[in-house]
């Protein structure tokens, strides 16, 4: 199953919750049951999807409850349906992430939030943005220390020049 080309155009988003842990291999389980059935076929079911950064949940796109509720009815690891419908803006940031790459500029103080140089701060030379790296200068090494890091483990510090050493 695929998102459908245009979001909420017919369809709403319904929250299935499972037990944790069990989010993709229920979600398998469920499209194998809608792929074997033509009157699941049928209905108004036209996504499936599992947010790994969601835990209990799976989400399930279709034009009304009760299609829901025949599709995921009898399966082991489904603890029922969430009332009432989650908004696309919620689960869009899961979908399309932002990079973390495209919010930093060379010049910005950054401090380290992950790996061997986690708690150090340091100086953009220069961000990748295709990559989502950054390429740092410690500022807390006794020489120049030139560091490529991903953007993901570098928080920012000041948008200037300030606090350099």
């Amino acid at each position: 199953m695929e998102l459908s080309e245009e979001w909420g155009a017919a369809t709403k988003l319904f929250a299935v919750r499972v037990t944790t842990g069990q989010e993709m291999s229920t979600a398998l389980m469920i499209d194998a049951k809608w792929n074997r059935r033509e009157d699941l076929k049928r209905s108004s079911v036209t996504a499936l999807m599992v947010i790994e950064e969601v835990k209990s949940y799976i989400f399930v796109e279709a034009g009304n409850a009760s299609d829901v509720g025949r599709l995921v009815y009898g399966f082991r690891h489904v603890r029922g349906r969430s009332p009432g419908l989650i908004s696309y803006k919620e689960v869009e940031h899961f979908i399309y992430p932002k990079l973390a790459a495209s919010m930093l500029e060379p010049g910005y103080i950054v401090e380290v939030t992950g790996g061997p140089f986690k708690g150090m701060k340091g100086r953009v030379e220069s961000v990748d943005k295709n990559k989502n790296e950054v390429r740092l200068i410690l500022l807390e090494a006794s020489f120049t220390f030139p560091l490529t890091i991903s953007a993901e483990y570098v928080k920012i510090i000041s948008k200037g020049e300030e606090g350099e050493a």
